[in-house]
């Protein structure tokens, strides 16, 4: 071989394994090409197998590279199966397993794409783990070089038996799924917080979230049925405990944990946080006017977040004393770049009202302000979702939800302050009364858009907006990349009003919605010579069929412009698009 390409070698190895591993391959089909490669040479051997131990979704096949003789494997029911040992265990059965073990970096839930397609693998018998735990010749964990793990609290409940076989020195995040019964978070807290110390675990990143109660058939409530009772806050005291000693943790989200004292005492210690997740909802019973006064003092008194760079709120109500308190305390954070805002009721707060309250200075709060609030602001993300938060679900939220933001001429206008605003996206919004001067306006407070989505429910009413609006907006923002609006297609403009715009050459993604529309052959030549990059188109196309519907359907529109773009695709539903937020 020559020596150029044997010193690259490494190099072009890991391409090839990228270029394998790709979120379009499916699961199965990349497990079998790496099988496949680290079986051809030595060279492909390490790295292939690396990559298909590094992320478990159990740890039954690491157990499973025992001898064949130490364990079996039997049918209970349907398809259930149950790995169970067949004798004691000894030193050397550990060989292969300590062989692989040391490659397994993330192991528990996963959001690798496809990676549901893999086959269920058994459960454990209950004397599975201690045996390992108490046979293993090696002192220590296990997997020494973990750096995420997924537990449950009942895991980490009596003697914690996994937690000690995984939790190291090397881990770095931890998700926890929380169940209903306090008692056993109480005492899985305590438990990892003497794994922590005994281990020198020091994490940079903690979730924590709330397995939802059963009712009924279903996990989710529905209207009409009683909501269940709290189960009380009682290992949160030892939750915040187990935590205080990270004080270089940059990520927490604690979402769908209920707003309380032990919360805001336990996040104004936390001065390293870049990104949080966190809701101010009150547990039912608790005392608003007490959960105020004690958030008001910890957070008047002491500098709340000072590296925080992304902020997701989830508040019962836009109007939330405490949402309001969190806001107001970060207006002159410089370094905070996204911010997220999740009503997890179906309110009827007007939008407009809670952005004149965050984003319009106050002199009287901060007079010596050099700058609008939030003036560093990047992405802005409002949204109206039941299915969020802690408590009991909503059934379909999206379909219940009756009150979607109203957007006005100018209830856009007290974010005009945010001159860097990257990405704007309200869900759900209705813009009827939006029109094409409103987008004027909107193009030219935010030069540096790069993606604007309004969400918005599918209606009868026409839209105000209209396809020269849509230019407006193009040509104010040349850097825009992804757009969701739903306007008046019926028209095209005349080419004598559109000699003075530009085509939009940056490369961009339109979502039109249920956008009414009349000429398929005009909009498909507009689009075409107004908006040349076009990548991808979505839409949602009339249920109702008339006498030459084709010639007046997106479809028509997507056959004429496929020759240009690499994909279009129609939702042909009535149902919203899902939302994807953007990423910093």
């Amino acid at each position: 071989m020559h020596w150029r390409a044997e010193t690259r070698l490494p190099e072009i190895v890991s391409e090839i394994l990228d270029h394998v591993c790709t979120s379009e391959t499916p699961i199965r089909q990349q497990y079998a090409t790496l099988a496949a490669l680290a079986r051809t040479c030595t060279q492909f051997h390490g790295p292939a197998v690396d990559v298909l131990w590094r992320t478990q979704q159990t740890i039954v096949p690491l157990i499973m590279c025992l001898p064949s003789d130490a364990y079996t494997v039997n049918k209970v029911r349907k398809n259930n199966t149950v790995l169970a040992l067949t004798r004691n265990l000894h030193p050397e059965d550990f060989i292969r397993v300590h062989h692989y073990a040391y490659r397994i970096k993330a192991l528990g839930r996963t959001t690798f794409a496809g990676y549901k397609d893999i086959s269920k693998t058994p459960a454990l018998s209950g004397h599975v783990l201690p045996i390992l735990l108490a046979r293993n010749p090696i002192p220590g964990p296990l997997l020494h070089n973990l750096s995420y793990a997924f537990i449950k609290d009942d895991q980490a409940h009596g003697y914690a038996v996994l937690p000690r076989l995984i939790l190291s020195p090397a881990l770095e995040a931890l998700d926890v799924l929380v169940g209903t019964e306090g008692e056993v978070a109480l005492t899985a807290w305590s438990n990892l917080r003497l794994l922590f110390e005994e281990r020198s675990v020091d994490l940079k990143r903690v979730a924590v979230y709330m397995r939802p109660a059963r009712l009924g058939p279903g996990l989710l409530q529905t209207p009409g049925q009683p909501t269940p009772p709290a189960t009380g806050n009682i290992w949160q005291p030892e939750f915040a405990q187990a935590l205080l000693s990270f004080q270089n943790m940059t990520s927490l989200d604690i979402g769908e944990i209920y707003w309380n004292p032990t919360t805001a005492s336990f996040l104004s210690t936390l001065k390293s946080l870049q990104v949080l997740r966190v809701s101010v909802s009150l547990e039912p019973g608790t005392d608003e006017k007490d959960a105020l006064t004690d958030a008001a003092s910890l957070i008047t008194t002491q500098p709340h977040f000072p590296a925080l760079t992304r902020l997701m709120l989830l508040t019962p109500s836009l109007q939330s004393p405490i949402c309001r308190l969190v806001l107001t305390s970060l207006k002159s954070n410089t370094l905070l770049h996204s911010l997220s805002v999740y009503e997890t009721s179906s309110s009827t707060v007007e939008l407009q009202t809670f952005l004149e309250e965050t984003f319009t200075p106050n002199p009287d709060t901060t007079p010596h302000a050099t700058g609008a609030p939030f003036h560093n602001l990047h992405h802005l993300h409002i949204e109206r979702n039941p299915a969020l938060g802690p408590g009991p679900k909503t059934a379909f939220p999206l379909l219940l939800d009756s009150h979607p933001f109203i957007l006005g001429p100018y209830t856009l206008t007290p974010l005009h302050p945010l001159t860097s605003l990257r990405s704007l996206t309200l869900s759900p919004a209705r813009t009827v009364l939006m029109d094409n001067t409103t987008l004027h306006d909107l193009s030219r407070a935010f030069p540096h858009l790069e993606a604007l989505h309004l969400q918005e429910p599918t209606t009868e009413s026409a839209p105000t907006i209209t396809l020269l609006g849509l230019l407006h907006l193009l040509s104010g923002c040349p850097r825009l990349s992804a757009l969701t609006l739903r306007l008046d297609a019926r028209e095209t403009p005349p080419f004598l009003d559109c000699k003075g715009f530009r085509a939009h050459t940056h490369p961009i993604a339109l979502n039109f919605q249920s956008s009414p529309m009349a000429n398929a052959s005009q909009l498909a030549q507009f689009l075409i010579l107004y908006i040349p990059a076009l990548e991808k188109l979505e839409y949602v196309e009339d249920d109702e069929v008339v006498a030459d519907w084709y010639d007046h359907s997106w479809m028509k529109v997507k056959m004429q412009i496929a020759p240009l773009i690499g994909g279009v695709s129609s939702g042909n539903t009535a149902a919203e698009q899902p939302i994807v937020e953007e990423a910093d």
